[in-house]
């Protein structure tokens, strides 16, 4: 163990973000206010280019913050990169935000393998109902928990631990 589980550990929240919303300005505002030993990890992806204004507002808030460039929709890179993070931060909780950044964290912390708990938050999702997004629900929670809905898996509710 790298030191995840240690008493003292940091959370770090990782993000795939590219825009100032309800996750981080409620979320990162008030992690900024509770003095805790945080870090952020914005996914920031090709496909959306000039998206660094969530990274932005978390640096601004004096959070650390690193990013991990995505290159495609599954980038193997990235997850390295990712668990390299894992690695050097040695953070207690991981807390995902939304699907990829669950995804992703969830294939890094099996890399890393340094016992962080982690949790997932799927912010919003009830008001993105295409069907891509409900595909990306559905085959996340199994991938992520081993099982087909967990009772405390909410789209809009407190996270839940995934590991």
């Amino acid at each position: 163990m790298i030191g995840g589980g240690q008493p003292g550990g940091m959370i770090l929240h990782v993000l795939n973000s590219s825009k100032v919303g309800g996750v981080e300005g409620a979320v990162l505002r008030n992690v900024a206010a509770l003095g805790e030993r945080v870090a952020t990890v914005f996914l920031l992806e090709d496909r959306c280019p000039g998206g660094t204004a969530g990274r932005d507002f978390a640096a601004a808030l004096g959070l650390p913050v690193s990013e991990i460039q995505v290159r495609s929709r599954i980038d193997r890179q990235a997850v390295r990169d990712l668990a390299a993070e894992f690695e050097r931060l040695s953070p207690r909780i991981v807390h995902a935000h939304d699907v990829k950044a669950s995804t992703y964290a969830l294939l890094a912390a099996k890399l890393a393998g340094n016992g962080a708990a982690l949790f997932s938050t799927h912010h919003g999702i009830h008001g993105r109902p295409d069907g891509r997004t409900r595909f990306y629900e559905r085959s996340n929670i199994p991938m992520a928990t081993g099982r087909k809905r967990p009772s405390c898996w909410e789209s809009a509710g407190p996270p839940c631990i995934v590991s």
